[in-house]
């Protein structure tokens, strides 16, 4: 039995300094592009009593803003539109009682952005990654393998209040894994957090995941 799975693979990258400006220039556009909507919206509310721009509406926005403003329009347009996306989901949450109302991004806070289908490639035996748009190599830890044959979707780029990158990436990719039973007798499973007790009394401890990602960070 084949299985399709989503996977989310989180690696933390390095940039020279040049490449660092360029991704903090990233950072800017998209922080202030949230920013200026969420300002929008709050005065769309107070003079028409019109709770928020939509998606689309906010696209629109966008669009003439990279026309008419320089610094923009060298940011890729795809970061700018997952930004007016995380926005109007924000908002969907918020109206509907699942989170707080979205506020201005501030400098300080974790900065991230989104482009699609990065690529992976060891160049000088040195893992690297590609971004599109962005046009260049960073070199980037992979504590751990993605699967063979696996399909890259959307990269997200973040940098925390300390000052690291990372970048978390979207994998797809096929399970062929199969169990297959050496018994034929019918086995019965009692599932604890400390470990698997089968009806012959054999135990199999349970896999402590939480403990294995503590040791990656």
């Amino acid at each position: 039995m084949v299985k399709q799975l989503v996977r989310r693979y989180k690696f933390e990258i390095y940039p020279s300094p040049v490449q660092a400006r360029g991704l903090a220039q990233i950072f800017g556009c998209v922080r202030k592009v949230y920013s200026e909507f969420v300002i929008m919206n709050d005065e769309l509310y107070r003079e028409c009593g019109q709770k928020r721009f939509s998606r689309g509406e906010m696209q629109e926005v966008l669009t003439v803003w990279r026309d008419a403003i320089p610094w923009l329009a060298q940011t890729p347009s795809q970061a700018l539109q997952v930004a007016t996306h995380d926005l109007d989901s924000a908002y969907q949450n918020f109206f509907q009682g699942r989170g707080e109302k979205p506020k201005i991004k501030k400098l300080r806070s974790k900065q991230s952005f989104q482009l699609p289908q990065p690529r992976l490639q060891e160049i000088s035996g040195q893992e690297c990654i590609f971004l599109p748009n962005y046009k260049t190599w960073i070199p980037i830890k992979m504590h751990r393998p993605i699967p063979a044959g696996a399909k890259l979707g959307a990269a997200t780029i973040s940098k925390t209040s300390s000052g690291r990158h990372f970048v978390s990436i979207v994998v797809k990719f096929s399970d062929h894994g199969i169990l297959v039973s050496k018994s034929k007798e019918m086995v019965g499973i009692d599932l604890n957090l400390k470990s698997i007790v089968l009806s012959n009394g054999n135990k199999i401890k349970t896999p402590q995941i939480l403990q294995t990602l503590e040791l990656r960070k």
